[in-house]
């Protein structure tokens, strides 16, 4: 089943800094339980431990592919798509939307999250509900952490 989760924040950066951010591997760190990212050129790869309600502990890698990205008028948006390999080397496939407009010296991101969990159900998800939730919650929070950080590395810069 495909699942489609959609959250935003206001990023306190120029448009384009703020695309380059969304973009780097360092912005990775701000989703939840994400560790050892590492980039190659063609993608973005890294583990994400994941300890959410209704879904058993696991720690599972990610490969993350980014398309580039496309102007708009007033912004910019691009997508990735992403492999998640659990323990029991089933995969789920996710795609991430990164719509960012300019306003204002600042940046709107607004972002879109789709999931798709094949032969999960049974083996590694336990409570569907629940963690559906706890997906939710942790696409608000990769977010929040997003725009709160581009701020901390502006201010540095």
């Amino acid at each position: 089943m495909l699942t489609t989760i959609r959250c935003g924040a206001t990023i306190g950066a120029p448009l384009d800094d703020a695309a380059r951010w969304c973009r780097s591997a360092e912005a990775r760190l701000c989703f939840p339980g994400a560790r050892n990212v590492r980039g190659d050129g063609s993608g973005l790869f890294f583990e994400v431990g994941i300890r959410a309600p209704g879904a058993a502990p696991a720690t599972v890698s990610v490969d993350e592919y980014l398309k580039d990205y496309r102007r708009e008028r007033g912004g910019l948006w691009f997508e990735t798509s992403q492999v998640w390999t659990w323990p029991n080397r089933e995969c789920g496939t996710a795609w991430h939307a990164y719509r960012l407009v300019a306003q204002d010296g600042s940046t709107t991101l607004e972002f879109t999250w789709r999931y798709i969990l094949p032969g999960l159900a049974g083996a590694q998800v336990f409570n569907a509900l629940r963690f559906s939730r706890s997906i939710e919650r942790a696409g608000q929070i990769y977010v929040d952490r997003l725009a709160r950080r581009v701020g901390q590395v502006a201010v540095t810069a």
